[in-house]
């Protein structure tokens, strides 16, 4: 309901015949063709060619059509067509399809949808109960994993802010299996077995060390 409302109030703001993002897009295309050079060939039929890269492209201004069918697949004049419908004096704003045109934005924001009160002040109506869906078991085994974004990647990720030291040359930034250094630091190596053996540091020896001491 906003949504159908603020368009309405965006169109009376707008007071060209083609609406806004395809208008950019027509500017942008008009700008382009600076760079190519239409030469006619017969009827409605022209071919134009780049000043530079010597591309060239068929365009029919009377089918509406060019060989690079941008101006088919959009329904936007392309730079090539624009070309051409210069050369003839005609404004390519009046080649753009009628779907970009004010008059058929305003056909599909014209009809409004009706306020309604709150659910306390709906009518009651008599009917059966509607019921939950059966739950259907799928084939196969279930997963047991969960499908993963496309932007996660296999393994353990690391927790954000936390520096990681090497138990092997001391340093922070990696761990021993990305270590290159070949000296084992006797600081580090302390440090890793006092690790182990403090059931603070882990959860497998805390429930051990609760084991034995039961």
């Amino acid at each position: 309901m906003n949504r159908m409302s603020t368009s309405r109030v965006k169109l009376d703001r707008w007071h060209h015949n083609i609406m806004p993002m395809p208008k950019k897009r027509l500017d942008k295309e008009v700008f382009m063709s600076g760079k190519w050079t239409p030469n006619w060939s017969i009827g409605d039929e022209w071919q134009v060619t780049h000043c530079y890269n010597g591309q060239q492209f068929i365009v029919n201004t009377a089918k509406r059509t060019c060989a690079c069918g941008f101006w088919e697949l959009v329904g936007i004049p392309c730079r090539h067509a624009v070309v051409a419908l210069g050369y003839r004096q005609k404004n390519p704003k009046q080649f753009v399809d009628l779907c970009y045109s004010r008059r058929m934005y305003e056909l599909c924001y014209e009809n409004a949808i009706s306020a309604i009160n709150g659910s306390e002040m709906w009518p009651e109506v008599e009917s059966e109960q509607i019921l939950s869906l059966h739950y259907k078991r799928g084939p196969g085994r279930p997963k047991k994993l969960r499908i993963k974004e496309f932007d996660e990647h296999g393994g353990r990720m690391r927790r954000p802010g936390v520096s990681y030291r090497c138990t092997k040359c001391d340093k922070i930034g990696h761990n021993k299996r990305k270590c290159k250094s070949t000296v084992q630091d006797a600081e580090a190596a302390k440090r890793k077995v006092t690790y182990l053996i403090n059931p603070t540091y882990n959860t497998a020896l805390i429930f051990l060390f609760k084991i034995l001491q039961f």
